[in-house]
């Protein structure tokens, strides 16, 4: 069983991360955080061992698995450096770095290691999104034109964590089921630095048909309440559309025969739209979510000792993307 350690047990990790981990092959050595965090955990969860002090728990627990959840962001990576130096793979929350000499910085130290790190972009991990890239794989889908996402929010912090934490998430979901993208326009509105809009037109750079790059789109703001769902995504292929509504229903059009009667074998031929409407009753929060397959993936590949899609090197390519929509905002 691998030992697993936490830092920084608030917020997602309190409420249900952690919660999660239980059903995989991980045993929980030690936690550590501030000590309101540490009480509230410990009420909740069983603990062997809590620190106030990280790097004192990663010297002498040594775990196999580190989840890094700091309060403070900017100490974010410096966890990292340290659990990988110890020999622990990392699931940490982006963005994992603060500039991308820092990121290149942890690249390398994988190399050095053999120990990697995952960014928390359970989008990835949906379900619903992973049989919308399954389905874009098929000759009959072909290749996608046209991509466009939807991903609102309530106010924010500021406008910086607003796209570093949020806008983020759609950036990276575009590079998972398209390949490498580029930002040609960014276009902004603005109430107030917590209350922001952007649209983000950009190509993909692999190839469509005949050398048709895909064109996209991404909209996002948090000028709305977060109390209602605010996620679409649109993708054209060959004569098809996927559209995912709200992470939990995937709809696949596509043409169909023209039916001229009633007849069951009309009614069940081939082509027609496909629904994938998830049954509330059977799947929990963490499949909705991406959280139980980013979970499962992240020991995977550590007992494995194979390296995720996602790790740090794949990580900073989406937090370029970040830079450069900050850039052309500024």
């Amino acid at each position: 069983m691998k030992k697993l350690a936490i830092a920084g047990c608030g917020g997602m990790i309190y409420g249900f991360i952690y919660e999660y981990t239980k059903a995989l092959n991980l045993d929980l050595e030690a936690v550590s955080g501030e000590e309101a965090e540490l009480q509230r955990f410990t009420k909740m969860y069983s603990v062997k061992r809590t620190f106030s002090d990280y790097a004192e728990m990663i010297d002498t627990v040594r775990p196999d698995l580190v989840i890094v959840y700091p309060s403070d962001e900017t100490k974010q990576a410096g966890m990292v450096k340290t659990a990988m130096r110890a020999g622990a793979d990392v699931l940490c929350e982006r963005p994992i770095c603060a500039s991308i000499t820092e990121g290149e910085e942890l690249i390398a130290l994988q190399k050095e290691t053999g120990r990697f790190v995952m960014p928390r972009y359970n989008r990835r991990y949906m379900n619903a999104y992973i049989s919308a890239k399954h389905i874009m794989s098929s000759p009959e889908f072909g290749a996608p034109y046209m991509y466009s996402s939807s991903f609102h929010a309530g106010s924010y912090a500021s406008e910086e964590k607003f796209i570093a934490n949020h806008i983020s998430h759609h950036l990276d979901l575009a590079r998972m089921l398209l390949g490498e993208i580029e930002l040609i326009h960014v276009k902004r509105i603005a109430e107030n630095d917590q209350r922001v809009g952007f649209n983000i037109v950009f190509e993909s750079e692999k190839p469509g048909a005949q050398g048709i790059k895909t064109l996209g789109n991404i909209q996002s703001n948090s000028f709305l309440c977060g109390d209602y769902p605010m996620e679409r995504l649109d993708i054209s292929g060959n004569l098809c559309q996927i559209v995912v509504e709200n992470v939990r229903n995937l709809r696949y059009s596509r043409p169909v025969k023209k039916l001229e009667n009633s007849d069951v074998e009309d009614f069940l031929a081939d082509g027609g739209t496909k629904i994938l409407n998830m049954n509330y009753a059977q799947l929990n929060n963490f499949a909705f979510y991406g959280f139980e397959n980013m979970l499962k993936e992240f020991v995977r590949c550590s007992e494995a000792r194979i390296k995720p899609a996602q790790d740090m090197e794949d990580a900073l390519k989406t937090f370029k993307l970040v830079e450069s929509l900050m850039k052309q905002v500024s």
